[in-house]
């Protein structure tokens, strides 16, 4: 399995997200989800906050948090990524606000470092 994030353009998430999504039940009763073959997991974590709300000492908010325009999302894929995901996929420092456990961790960490050293 990899470990992989990924940030999109909300509309391009959208776009992209059908090529990993199936459809099932039986007659009218269709739901759907992720297609198992490919991908173990998918996580959409949305819009990262890239600032922090400020606060006076009342404790009172005085600046909003700032979220990020693009919407984040963690897959764990069984192979490889499809193509198409590519360039949407991002490093960041290890592991970022999400965790699919410490062995697939470990297995994100090694695969960070090894582009890093590019």
């Amino acid at each position: 399995m990899k470990f992989k994030k990924y940030e999109f353009d909300p509309k391009e998430w959208d776009k992209l997200k059908p090529e990993i999504q199936i459809s099932f039940g039986l007659g009218e009763e269709k739901s759907i989800g992720y297609n198992h073959e490919l991908i173990e997991s998918v996580v959409e974590i949305g819009h990262i906050m890239t600032k922090p709300p400020v606060f006076n000492d009342k404790m009172e908010m005085t600046k909003p948090p700032v979220l990020s325009d693009l919407f984040a999302v963690d897959i764990l894929w069984k192979k490889d990524e499809l193509e198409s995901f590519a360039p949407f996929k991002v490093w960041c420092m290890p592991v970022g606000i999400h965790s699919f456990g410490a062995s697939i961790d470990a297995d994100y960490i090694e695969a960070y470092n090894a582009q890093k050293e590019k």
